[in-house]
């Protein structure tokens, strides 16, 4: 009742020592090609090549090879990715672990102390992109973005214990980091496909407010360079004009920043116009209209 390997001249090359030996059918579009099967025994399962008949070490499971050559592979109850050549190139030390996304990265979570999980995402040669560092890891979004999420003792607001987003792109670069390291804000972030201008990627933000709410706000993210441009959440941002300005609303008021991030005209009016003849319409605390230009002076007094 066990099954071994024969050539075509009756030469047994393995020894009958396996339950069962079944060729891999991979996929012809995944580019590459290779004569592997899976052997099963009472210890677990192998991954044989039938070209020199060599055969890896034992696992609980072997699963799909992937476009990169990868198939994840389960030691015990941790983790890894082996490839055609029967060669470990992620070693089984995660806890989990995705699939591989378009950029080429996995996210991967390993033990902790406590028995915490410690998350992030890594590259397919298995070299850390995102350190695994965090509480948890969302997906990445269509534009390279992702958000990681952090634990906190010590947080502002709200005071004592809370989470704190970051965001991430596919280099591995943080975009959005904590808004005070000492004493962070428990502020979330989802990441968007939603562009401005076609060069701004939109991110929406979940600031807590005192009460033990949440004030949905927006921030932007330069498409290619994945630069910041908001140094803070507003309530609205309007796509920039003919000047190249951003109108952004904070806390009830509107002002105006350019295409850097760099505030032209502090949120200070109650409503704001698009620019006509180079200049803003405006309305300010006392109820009365003027103009400042786009680079927030006031040209024509609130009258």
């Amino acid at each position: 009742k066990k099954m071994g390997l024969m050539d075509t001249e009756g030469n047994i090359k393995i020894k009958p020592s396996f339950s069962q030996i079944m060729p891999l059918a991979l996929d012809p579009n995944l580019g590459f090609t290779a004569s592997l099967g899976i052997a099963k025994d009472e210890m677990g399962v192998h991954l044989v090549d039938f070209n020199d008949l060599r055969t890896s070490k034992t696992y609980q499971t072997i699963g799909d090879f992937n476009k990169y050559g990868l198939a994840p592979i389960k030691d015990g109850k941790y983790l890894g990715f082996i490839n055609t050549d029967l060669k470990v190139v992620i070693e089984p030390i995660y806890r989990t672990l995705g699939t591989f996304n378009q950029y080429g990265l996995v996210s991967a979570c390993k033990d902790g102390v406590n028995g915490s999980l410690r998350c992030g995402y890594l590259q397919n040669d298995g070299t850390e992109v995102i350190p695994l560092k965090f509480d948890e890891v969302a997906n990445f979004n269509k534009l390279g973005l992702v958000v990681v999420r952090e634990n906190a003792k010590n947080c502002s607001l709200p005071s004592g214990n809370c989470k704190v987003d970051m965001v991430y792109d596919k280099s591995g670069t943080l975009v959005i980091g904590k808004t005070n390291e000492a004493a962070p804000i428990g502020i979330r972030y989802a990441t968007t496909d939603t562009l401005f201008n076609n060069s701004y990627i939109v991110i929406k933000t979940f600031t807590p407010t005192s009460n033990n709410d949440e004030e949905l706000e927006y921030n932007l993210i330069e498409r290619n360079s994945y630069h910041r441009i908001t140094n803070t959440g507003y309530k609205s941002i309007r796509k920039y004009d003919s000047n190249y300005l951003f109108p952004v609303m904070k806390d009830g008021k509107w002002g105006l920043i350019d295409t850097s991030g760099k505030v032209l005209s502090k949120p200070t009016y109650k409503e704001m116009m698009y620019s006509t003849e180079g200049l803003y319409g405006v309305k300010f605390d006392n109820n009365k209209y003027g103009f400042i230009d786009k680079k927030g002076k006031v040209q024509i007094a609130f009258d």
